[in-house]
């Protein structure tokens, strides 16, 4: 699902689903649980998907599910820049993106960055020093934290791996 999706399709708060266990039939009643969970792993896949696909088939995403690509594109360097971007005040883009997203602007920019410096890492085409300057880190020591924090490697154990 798309960052946002959870919210739009079941009307609950991405913030209390957050790192939380939910039971299937908290959210779809309709759906047969037990049957399902009976069902070899594949088979409850693909049954899984095709009762989304025939649930929401009329719904079209929702400014939420389609703002994670467009920010994606042009990554605003500061929730500063992001509020005037979304033309909401800060405690206004706050509550949305918990509801929408269950993080914060500031997570939501820097997990948007963290995924610009895989792309980038991973293509080959560049180097760690060379990301600094496509995703505006103050630093190296910055960018290696934040990089540790979001994978638990460091970008040139990631190169390392990659290579391998």
């Amino acid at each position: 699902m798309m960052p946002g999706a959870f919210h739009q399709l079941t009307g609950l708060s991405a913030e209390c689903a957050m790192d939380d266990f939910i039971l299937l039939q908290e959210i779809f009643d309709d759906l047969d649980s037990d049957t399902f969970f009976s069902m070899p792993f594949e088979t409850a896949q693909e049954i899984f998907q095709a009762y989304l696909v025939e649930k929401f088939s009329d719904q079209r995403p929702n400014d939420f599910t389609q703002l994670f690509p467009r920010l994606s594109e042009n990554i605003a360097q500061t929730t500063k820049e992001l509020y005037e971007l979304l033309y909401f005040s800060p405690r206004q883009c706050q509550r949305l993106f918990a509801k929408n997203y269950g993080l914060t602007p500031k997570m939501v920019l820097s997990i948007l960055r963290f995924q610009k410096c895989l792309q980038i890492l991973t293509s080959g085409q560049a180097k760690p020093a060379d990301i600094l300057a496509v995703t505006n880190y103050y630093d190296q020591p910055h960018f290696n934290k934040d990089f540790k924090h979001h994978l638990g490697i460091t970008p040139l154990e990631l190169i390392a791996r990659y290579k391998n």
